[in-house]
């Protein structure tokens, strides 16, 4: 399974030393193995602490895009300026192969193709955590041994040669990025320090949308619960350094383990998504049967562990108008004004005008049942909306009658209403 990309920047930020100095902390029987590897951007070839790849065995994001360059997409570069032979055909390289070595070079800008794509992935944002602090299953996290190797937090560096943006900066990325013996259920494969029994700690940021679960993807099916479940037992295999973890996790409660779960439900949550689509959209302002809208939770006070909390991004306990305005840069729509008073109908409906059909515009800007898409006539779009939200739908804007279920009487509304509202 391929590992994730984002924030690589930032986590090879973390100096060598902060992840040494961790590593020395862990106790004997979970303390990790650093693998050490040079980077090819450093002169002196000096060793440094490996923290990409399922064997750390990169350490620069320049080193692993020089490297990617060359195995994957056969693109030579000033450090690996040859190209490899198919199946070891040095003949047939050099028949097929006709462009001067190395084939990367500066573009019209100076910059060769491995910086840019390294600029990329270093300037990737982390994923998000909502809430970002107070969610109880950590404490179960933490007493259950999970962070000794998933550490949750790291400081990077504040070296004057990293940019601004990546300097000295507080991040959660839940993994130490040192080698762990996993035992029976390590890969088998020897790369560098790494014996086929160990693997680095993947960092646990983003969990939440991750699927499959494990080096080899081997956790795919169920729900996001069963297939931490699963992981979590994977833990717990015979040589496998985390096992006295598994069997904390395996002996608690299914009340504190629904809260651990909870929590790493929390590595990866977008703020304000309370339908999990990774969008923000109306739908997460009115939210549904099934969902806790913005609307629904504004003016509620909230704890880290309520449903509302994906709404109280500031976290001073209350959804309030601050969270709104957030709330507004999230969204991935044009917020809508229907009766011009230069205050968006969203905020209207916040503060007490009627919304009742949930589409997210003023009533008293309506003239018309059926036009769900608010485009002042009922039509394709319309039509479109209904087939979209088909079966049990309450609350949401195809449910016409607000039966809670959008099915042929609703659409019964659209066929009697067709282009009459224009």
């Amino acid at each position: 399974v391929t590992n994730g990309v984002l924030a690589y920047g930032l986590v090879e930020a973390i100096s060598d030393e902060d992840l040494l100095a961790n590593r020395d902390l862990q106790p004997i029987a979970q303390r990790g193995e650093a693998h050490m590897v040079s980077n090819f951007e450093d002169p002196e070839d000096n060793l440094h602490v490996g923290r990409f790849g399922w064997k750390a065995q990169v350490a620069s994001v320049l080193t692993f895009s020089a490297d990617a360059a060359q195995n994957e997409m056969g693109l030579s570069n000033r450090f690996l300026p040859f190209d490899n032979a198919p199946n070891g055909d040095e003949d047939l390289l050099a028949n097929c192969d006709t462009v001067a070595d190395p084939e990367d070079g500066p573009d019209a800008e100076g910059y060769h193709f491995i910086d840019r794509v390294t600029d990329f992935q270093r300037l990737l944002a982390p994923p998000p955590q909502t809430p970002k602090f107070g969610v109880q299953g950590e404490i179960f996290f933490n007493d259950f041994g999970c962070a000794v190797c998933h550490t949750p937090s790291f400081i990077t560096s504040n070296d004057p040669e990293i940019e601004p943006v990546l300097r000295n900066v507080a991040i959660r990325p839940y993994s130490d990025f040192l080698l762990h013996d996993m035992g029976v259920a390590g890969d088998g494969i020897v790369q560098g320090q790494g014996n086929g029994q160990e693997l680095k700690t993947p960092p646990l940021w983003g969990i939440a949308y991750r699927n499959p679960l494990w080096h080899d993807g081997r956790f795919s099916d169920g729900t996001f619960e069963s297939r931490i479940h699963d992981a979590i037992a994977e833990h717990g295999v015979f040589g496998s350094q985390a096992i006295k973890s598994a069997e904390a996790f395996a002996n608690s409660t299914s009340e504190e383990q629904a809260m651990l779960v909870r929590f790493l439900s929390s590595l990866g949550q977008v703020e304000f998504d309370s339908d999990g689509d990774r969008d923000v959209e109306l739908d997460d302002f009115h939210g549904y049967s099934d969902t806790i809208g913005f609307r629904g939770c504004f003016g509620e006070t909230v704890l880290p562990d309520d449903p509302c909390a994906i709404h109280d991004v500031n976290q001073d306990l209350l959804v309030d108008l601050e969270d709104f305005d957030i709330f507004l840069m999230a969204f991935d729509d044009e917020p809508a004004d229907c009766d011009n008073n230069g205050t968006i109908d969203m905020l209207d409906i916040l503060l007490g005008s009627e919304d009742a059909d949930n589409n997210g515009i003023l009533d008293s800007c309506e003239s018309c049942m059926g036009d769900i898409d608010g485009d002042n006539n009922v039509g394709i779009g319309d039509l479109l909306a209904i087939i979209d939200a088909w079966g049990i739908c309450s609350g949401c804007a195809a449910d016409i009658n607000s039966d809670g279920v959008v099915n042929v009487n609703d659409l019964l509304y659209i066929v009697g209403n067709w282009d009459t509202c224009s």
